[in-house]
């Protein structure tokens, strides 16, 4: 998905197109300029010209005019300081883009009205930073019945997670209300204040309050897609059966109908049940073609061990499965574009990767849409179009891969702990002895 900058003057624009430059090459950002107004004028006409993913920089005396509240969905303000932009040093200019990045897939507000948070990039919560490290996640269903349990306090409906930093903030009902240490087992957790009065919805509330900037943001994605893809016969979904690779091929379709697009899903063989059957029946919803390849994880660790942090050979036998999949395709009806559901809040190399790209691995057009949405945002995408979340997440988890997975986190380890872990010894009891050896040997 391509950003789009506004800002004061023409040599404001000037300066970031240097920054862009330098720090971001190949992601074919857009600079517009506001005709060097000033004051009131200036912050009308920055309202007018703001449209989905727009980010805003203004000095903080004309930034100060500008109410948030007016702007379209996933388009945000960031002040630059008491200088104008092109006063800054380019490393400056480019710090404060990845801000408004980050406030894009971050901002939320408690709409008391709809017992819900609205999720439309434009205001972080009250006291949090646009950090561009951080990511936001929903708990609700068994997860927030788990943290409930994990606080000590009586949580419905639903709570936004802000992950970063080795520790989630938990916001509910419009308040911070605990916190959770995530890279700690068993998971370290505060409650810093009682909930509030209001009974937040569940995830069907959580949906109705940003029907209409999801909606917005979807034609967004979908019109960028159906551009960049346009002349492919075929478009290729890698999809894992996680939220971000689902909100994808949901995405491709809506851009370019189900006809033209294959899902392809890399069987690791260390695969959740759950997972399983959810592929299964979100291809046939969506009717989507599955191409479905094995990577063969389950004999390799019982030939050389689970896979560690320090040793993910794991990755290379998945990307081998995934490119050999892909070769396939392009050998039969010619090279397809490949749409990934990599996002900005995932690592920090997924960062760096512009949105439109050739990937080392399989050597294809690799098209990222989703680069600066949130967990939030691709839970609740697939829901536009009657796609469930993968059952996993009702689960509380925020990432979904292996069961013997080296970067699940404490408080996914936890829950693997009270159940999801008998439920996987009973569907695979092939793979018991692989699931005892990840669950005797603790934290990595």
């Amino acid at each position: 998905m391509r950003l789009r900058l506004l800002v004061r003057a023409r040599k404001d624009a000037k300066a970031v197109e240097a920054a862009l430059r330098l720090f971001y090459r190949d992601f074919d950002y857009t600079v517009e300029h506001l005709g060097g107004l000033r004051g009131e004028a200036l912050a009308s006409e920055a309202a007018a010209r703001a449209r989905p993913f727009t980010v805003i920089l203004l000095p903080e005396r004309e930034a100060s005019l500008l109410d948030p509240g007016v702007l379209p969905p996933y388009s945000t303000l960031v002040p630059v300081g008491a200088r104008d932009v092109r006063n800054l040093r380019l490393e400056q200019i480019a710090s404060l883009i990845a801000r408004g990045r980050a406030a894009l897939r971050l901002s939320a507000s408690w709409l008391w009205s709809l017992g819900a948070y609205r999720l439309d990039g434009c205001t972080p919560p009250t006291g949090l930073e646009a950090d561009p490290s951080m990511d936001v996640t929903i708990l609700y269903s068994k997860g927030l019945e788990a943290l409930s349990g994990l606080l000590g306090l009586e949580l419905r409906g639903h709570a936004l997670a802000y992950l970063g930093g080795g520790t989630a903030r938990i916001h509910y009902a419009g308040s911070l209300i605990g916190e959770v240490g995530l890279s700690e087992c068993p998971p370290r957790a505060a409650a810093l204040q009682a909930p509030p009065g209001a009974v937040p919805g569940g995830l069907e509330a959580l949906l109705e309050a940003n029907r209409g900037a999801l909606e917005a943001a979807l034609r967004a994605m979908a019109d960028w897609l159906a551009v960049e893809a346009g002349g492919a016969r075929l478009v290729a979904v890698p999809w894992s059966g996680g939220k971000d690779s689902t909100a994808a091929l949901v995405l491709a379709v809506e851009a370019l109908g189900p006809e033209r697009v294959v899902a392809v899903h890399v069987d690791t063989g260390l695969e959740f049940p759950e997972t399983e059957e959810y592929v299964e029946e979100v291809a046939s919803r969506l009717g989507v073609e599955l191409v479905r390849v094995h990577a063969g994880l389950d004999a390799e660790a019982r030939r050389r061990g689970l896979p560690v942090r320090g040793d993910r050979w794991c990755t290379g036998l998945k990307l081998a499965a995934l490119s050999r999949a892909l070769r396939g395709i392009a050998a039969s009806r010619g090279p397809p574009v490949v749409v990934v559901g990599d996002r900005d809040a995932e690592s920090a190399s997924r960062s760096r990767r512009p949105p439109v790209r050739l990937d080392p691995y399989h050597g294809l057009r690799t098209l990222a849409p989703l680069k600066l949405l949130s967990a939030a945002h691709t839970l609740l995408i697939p829901l536009l179009r009657g796609v469930e979340p993968n059952p996993l997440y009702a689960e509380g988890f925020y990432r979904i891969g292996c069961f013997t997975c080296p970067y699940m986190s404490c408080w996914e380890r936890l829950l693997m702990e009270r159940g999801l872990a008998s439920r996987v010894a009973g569907a695979r009891p092939d793979a018991l002895g692989l699931l005892e050896r990840f669950l005797s040997r603790g934290p990595l």
